[in-house]
């Protein structure tokens, strides 16, 4: 006599079985792919905060280091940097 008995414990398979057998699409593909365009949408408004303040970061740092760069600036004379450059330019050719 065996063990176990050879009879299966449900004869019938049930009405969601049956589905999932014949079209496992729409059980399990179906939802996945509605859940990840679903998340596509609602995570577009994170997405987009998230970029303004990092451009308003950027444009705020911007700003302040123009203004810093303006405050401690030195007239150009161009007379000046010729005399300079011919000065740097004879004694390069004084030592060759």
């Amino acid at each position: 006599m065996p063990t176990f008995a050879s009879k299966p414990l449900n004869a019938r398979p049930s009405a969601i079985a049956n589905t999932v057998r014949r079209r496992p699409f729409l059980v399990f593909g179906l939802p996945f792919l509605s859940i990840v365009v679903a998340s596509s949408f609602a995570l577009e408004g994170f997405t987009r905060t998230r970029y303004d303040l990092r451009d308003q970061q950027v444009q705020t740092l911007s700003k302040e280091e123009e203004l810093g760069m303006k405050q401690g600036r030195k007239k150009v004379d161009i007379k000046e940097e010729y005399y300079v450059s011919s000065v740097c330019t004879s004694h390069i050719w004084a030592v060759s």
